[in-house]
């Protein structure tokens, strides 16, 4: 079994195109500037960059572990939807708003 704790939404992606822009932005991460430098170079410069809003809930979810989802994998499907009754959001309405409107502003691109 997994023990599943938190859900998170994604709720806004932009394309960081001058590796300046990260610098503004260094604390809404936690890669660190070799990882970011490394990524942003690789194959074709650039990066997404995505706000995730993330929800917690007091109890964690149990997900039994199928074949399917054995192995190196970055996605695996759930055999049922988990419900979402009784998430918490981790920020409140306005700290989750502030830090988005800061990475928007910090990449260059409008609400």
């Amino acid at each position: 079994m997994v023990a599943i704790d938190a859900l998170a939404v994604v709720e806004w992606t932009g394309r960081v195109d001058r590796f300046e822009q990260l610098r503004a932005i260094e604390d809404l991460h936690d890669w660190t500037e070799e990882t970011v430098r490394n990524r942003f170079h690789y194959r074709t410069s650039g990066l997404w960059a995505l706000a995730v809003r993330v929800y917690r809930r007091a109890e964690s979810w149990l997900v039994p572990v199928t074949p399917a989802h054995l192995g190196c994998k970055t996605w695996v499907p759930l055999e049922t939807p988990l419900p979402t009754s009784g998430l918490v959001p981790a920020l409140d309405d306005g700290e989750s708003l502030g830090r988005l409107d800061r990475l928007r502003s910090a990449l260059g691109a409008g609400r």
